[in-house]
């Protein structure tokens, strides 16, 4: 089975918490690579970039992603200005010049037609064909479409995020018009649409009048052998910390993922003397919403207490989670929340929202805590309530990561494949 996989906007590659890249970079660099371990060919396809790589294992064919010149505006894509990176066995990553290097995601949807066009013309130069397309996120799902009909293969879509949702979420969120309604274009054609749980599903029922038939509810997974406890003084030790009490958020630090519902609970907190909160993602300098995070935390009086590292190579990240006392994700909206599944599956206990796939994924109580959105003074308490209790810290990191073995991506993976034989063979019924 040969899959194309599209992610338009944001290289899978890019290294997590810079910019737009995020929790779907490492979902699609764990599937490619699991897909690819049940013998798929898969190749993904993403625009070239400026941004670093994450760094690992990583050998170039061809141009490099960031060494040739803008294509035209108009006309075909000059293919010698391609690249291809062979990310592991089965698995190749495609650069595709097209559009500016950098550009918001705003700025990007004009370009989604001339994407699927170069990788239609691509693979008709080099004889390559595929059995299905998945796209990830809707600008890749626009061109999905195309490529969808073109093939005549059927078309599998994952948004991660759903316009509708996010502007439900939290007052002064904005999104261009284009996008909501694309989204509904790409529900309604495609053969199927991945939800990461059934929140998911039934806001894609509800908002987008999605045939529920043709949802599909597959969550992400967890390295379980990358992601496991280590000793935590040791950890600390390696990332050359003492032995604070310590809170750690990881994401990008934008209004969403809830950084001022972070610093304005830490300024409630009772005691804060032995307390460092670790924030890891963004850009430690040049970062505007880090620069406004900074500024919000001398304004509550608690600058001594938040470090803010920038972004992590993905790999580095279980040092993290092991040296935690605790994460935090007080996002407004999460389609599902992977940094959340990796801190438990380091046994780390999560103190989280209660909105989308965090509702599910963290069992208050049990595994964590969930906490009614918008409300600092209850995740001070819950914060300072697992600080204080050593045996409660480690009753629920015990069973964080007795959960999240349950998630590993060769299940997911498997389910996936599962998905993808069924819509392969009615494809090929539909065309007897």
């Amino acid at each position: 089975m040969r899959v194309a996989l599209l992610s338009f906007h944001v290289c899978p590659w890019t290294r997590p918490g810079q910019r737009d890249a995020g929790g779907m970079n490492i979902y699609l660099r764990n599937m490619a690579a699991s897909l690819a371990q049940r013998g798929l060919s898969v190749d993904i396809y993403t625009r070239w970039h400026t941004a670093p790589h994450d760094g690992v294992g990583l050998s170039t064919s061809g141009a490099a992603p960031t060494g040739a010149a803008l294509a035209p505006a108009e006309g075909p894509v000059d293919h010698r200005t391609v690249s291809r990176v062979e990310i592991s066995p089965g698995v190749r990553l495609w650069h595709i010049p097209v559009g500016p290097k950098q550009a918001s995601k705003a700025r990007l949807a004009q370009h989604t037609e001339r994407f699927a066009r170069a990788i239609i013309a691509l693979c008709e130069k080099q004889g390559q064909s595929y059995d299905l397309v998945h796209s990830h996120y809707w600008l890749s799902g626009a061109a999905g479409l195309v490529l969808g009909r073109t093939w005549q293969v059927p078309h599998v879509a994952t948004f991660h995020t759903l316009a509708e949702v996010k502007l439900r979420s939290r007052a002064g969120e904005r999104e261009p018009p284009v996008r909501a309604s694309t989204e509904r274009q790409v529900v309604a054609s495609s053969q199927a649409v991945v939800a990461s749980t059934e929140h998911e599903r039934g806001v894609l029922v509800q908002y987008y009048q999605a045939n529920p038939g043709r949802v599909h509810v597959v969550p992400p997974g967890v390295d379980g052998v990358l992601f496991q406890a280590q000793d935590q003084r040791a950890a600390r030790r390696t990332l050359g910390l003492d032995g604070q009490q310590l809170v750690l958020f990881v994401g990008r630090p934008e209004p969403l993922k809830g950084t001022d519902l972070l610093l304005r609970a830490v300024a409630s907190m009772e005691n804060r003397q032995n307390l460092k909160v670790l924030v890891v993602g963004g850009s430690a300098s040049g970062d505007r919403q880090i620069a406004r995070m900074r500024r919000l935390a001398r304004k509550l009086g608690i600058s001594q207490v938040i470090d803010f590292l920038g972004s992590v190579p993905h790999y580095q990240m279980p040092h993290y989670y092991s040296a935690a006392d605790v994460l935090v994700m007080p996002s407004y909206y999460e389609s599902f929340g992977l940094a959340a599944l990796e801190a438990m599956s380091c046994g780390t206990p999560v103190v989280a929202a209660r909105v989308g796939g965090l509702s599910t994924l963290v069992q208050d109580g049990r595994t964590g805590y969930l906490v009614s959105p918008q409300c600092p003074e209850v995740y001070a308490q819950r914060l300072e309530m697992l600080l204080v209790n050593r045996d409660l810290r480690a009753s629920f990191g015990a069973a964080a990561r007795q959960r999240a073995m349950g998630m590993r991506w060769s299940a997911v993976a498997q389910n996936m494949v599962s998905l993808y034989q069924d819509l392969i063979g009615q494809g090929a019924g539909d065309r007897a």
